[in-house]
């Protein structure tokens, strides 16, 4: 009873919090408009001050972005204590006096055309058991080489023990369905404008999907074998039609307690090409990716993964299903021997037009990078330029700007340079606009 309460407080808590945060994020989004409004007359009388309104916009952004952060961190705690305490709630029911026992009874007709022995094999769908899939990626920065070490995160309260089961973890997802889903008509309409906002703050978003983790809840157990070491494990692949499931050799212990218990699946080795990345625009670092091709013959399922190089552990991302043959980019955290500056420059002088109908302002942005390494290196660097969505307002890239980037294919305004550095070579490069 006590953990009972113990988890229902948990849960209030969590709502609470909920709370709070939606009512900080309408504030944010109440000064965001607010701002724009205010902000807008100020450039139209000439007294806008650009370097004010980015501060003011970086910062409601960088709480917006910690909030929704929070919101998904909050939508999964609040999952795990739901399953404890649907845990929690069936043991205490067992405990009540006088409950009575539930069972059930399978009746099989059989039909034999000679006598002998039959063996039959039953087959049971048992709620409250699921599967996520878990990656840990080692990287040998000598080698360039990723080790790939795919897990399955089992879980179950079906009420019974597993002792010395075989697993067969399915790829199959029954939480999507297996209807397509019915394209409804999009309808539009000019919105109610609130008191302080304007009709500019109002677009037209969709929502985001967050790729589902749970797979198959139906597990299937076998009679006991031998079990095996983790590090020896190598689940075989099982093809289906539709879907691939892995089968762990071996008899694997899962205690019906409603916690994770982990399976090692698959254990690969892939030979990478590492890149660093920097946005010096937003935080003036150097991050190391390793860019490969996923495994060719399975998937690899939507799941958290723990990066690992040195022997140290640098922290964790979400990997989103990437198909059999496919590129996978695996992020290694800051890479300091890289540098990265960011020089502050200041607005040249702004002037306006002789009828004092327009304003045009010169921007001018500048990054020096050094490669410390004692070997050549690869380094993207992404920069950006204002994008107009007004006709009178027009950005145009100046003659400074450093030559050699791409642009974008998807995102409007970034610039992208891709820079072969030497050992201890240095590079600047220049954004004018």
């Amino acid at each position: 009873l006590k953990e009972v309460r113990r988890l229902e407080l948990a849960i209030a808590g969590l709502d609470e919090t909920g709370v709070v945060d939606e009512e900080l994020r309408n504030f944010l989004q109440a000064l965001a408009a607010t701002t724009a409004t205010t902000e807008s007359r100020k450039i139209g009388e000439g007294r806008g001050d650009p370097e004010a309104i980015r501060s003011v916009y970086d910062l409601i952004q960088g709480k917006l972005n910690l909030l929704a952060e929070s919101k998904l961190e909050r939508r999964e705690n609040r999952r795990e204590l739901d399953e404890q305490l649907n845990l929690a709630r069936a043991k205490l029911a067992t405990l009540k006096p006088g409950s009575a026992l539930r069972s059930r009874v399978v009746e099989v007709q059989v039909e034999a055309d000679r006598a002998g022995s039959l063996t039959l094999w039953l087959a049971v769908l048992a709620p409250g058991a699921y599967w996520r899939p878990s990656y840990r990626a080692t990287l040998n920065a000598d080698t360039a080489e990723v080790e790939m070490v795919a897990e399955g995160v089992v879980r179950q309260s079906t009420g019974e023990d597993w002792s010395s089961v075989e697993l067969k973890l399915s790829t199959a997802a029954p939480a999507r369905g297996v209807e397509p889903p019915m394209l409804m008509p999009w309808v539009i309409e000019p919105a109610v404008v609130t008191r302080g906002a304007s009709v500019g703050d109002y677009e037209l978003k969709e929502a985001m999907v967050v790729p589902s983790r749970m797979y198959q809840n139906v597990l299937e157990m076998a009679p006991e074998e031998a079990p095996v070491e983790a590090g020896e494990t190598r689940a075989d692949l099982v093809r289906s039609a539709y879907n691939v499931s892995f089968r762990v050799p071996g008899g694997s212990d899962v205690p019906s307690d409603g916690r994770d218990h982990r399976v090692v699946l698959r254990r690969e080795n892939f030979k990478a090409n590492l890149v660093h990345r920097t946005v010096p625009g937003l935080a003036p670092r150097a991050y190391l990716t390793a860019v490969t091709t996923s495994p060719e013959d399975y998937p690899l399922l939507a799941g958290q993964v723990r990066v690992f190089a040195a022997g140290a552990y640098l922290g964790r991302f979400p990997l989103l299903e990437t198909g059999p043959g496919k590129e996978l980019t695996i992020p290694f955290g800051v890479d300091n021997r890289i540098e990265i500056v960011r020089v502050p420059q200041p607005d040249l002088a702004s002037r306006e037009g002789f009828t004092g109908k327009y304003r045009q302002i010169h921007k001018i942005e500048r990054t020096l990078v050094h490669n410390l390494l004692d070997r050549p290196v690869t380094l993207v660097l992404e920069d950006r330029l204002p994008v107009s969505r007004d006709e009178r307002i027009v950005v145009q890239i100046g003659d400074d700007t450093t030559a050699g980037y791409k642009d974008s294919a998807k995102r409007p305004g970034v610039k992208l340079w891709t820079l072969e550095l030497g050992p201890n070579e240095k590079r600047e490069i220049v954004l004018d606009y």
